[in-house]
């Protein structure tokens, strides 16, 4: 069944965004994909072994990613200081070209893919409990869904027993109206002195 839940964690200074979907699925297929950073194996570990105590089945896709507190603002802070630093650096080496927006993000691009820090292990104390909200959110719609579903399904089934009731009262009816049919045809094509016993008819 469809369901989705978020939440966020504060690891230090960073904050940490949880995004959990699911989709009807036979069985259970967990995936965890982390945007943004990186993280210890153990915390994958962990969010797989979660998620398979809360949810019997469903194809669950589990996001975590990075986000700043405050959004563009961040952004917009990170890429000054970045071209203000480029283009120092730029001035000091004697290089005429001045530095443009396409070498400042290759710039930001590049240090974040370098970067090495990573989630240790003893962040799960933090960010498991964003993983177990994101979660019942996603219990929760499943749920609610699940209650239409079962609504509906109850309206169909009403409306069966309804047409069942109804194909009974008339097909009581039918022999009474074939039989009486019969009568005529029989009497239209007997001679006056012929009669047919009503077990034969």
């Amino acid at each position: 069944m469809t369901g989705f839940g978020r939440a966020s964690a504060h690891l230090g200074s960073r904050t940490v965004r949880v995004e959990i979907r699911s989709l009807n699925h036979r069985g259970l297929d967990v995936k965890v994909r982390a945007y943004d950073l990186r993280f210890a194996p153990e915390i994958e570990t962990e969010i797989v072994r979660m998620v398979r105590d809360k949810l019997a089945r469903g194809s669950v896709a589990v996001s975590v990613s990075e986000e700043t507190v405050d959004g563009a603002g961040a952004d917009a802070v990170r890429v000054r200081q970045a071209f203000a630093f480029l283009d120092g650096l730029r001035r000091e080496l004697g290089i005429g070209a001045p530095v443009d927006l396409a070498t400042v993000v290759a710039y930001l691009g590049a240090s974040r893919t370098g970067a090495t820090d990573e989630l240790p292990a003893s962040a799960w104390a933090a960010l498991g409990p964003a993983v177990a909200a994101a979660l019942d959110g996603v219990i929760a719609m499943r749920a609610a869904e699940g209650a239409v579903l079962l609504a509906d399904c109850a309206r169909r089934l009403a409306n069966l027993r309804a047409l069942v009731e109804r194909m009974a009262e008339l097909a009581a009816a039918v022999p009474v109206r074939a039989g009486r049919r019969l009568e005529e045809r029989l009497a239209a094509l007997a001679s006056p002195a012929s009669t047919v016993e009503p077990a034969r008819l």
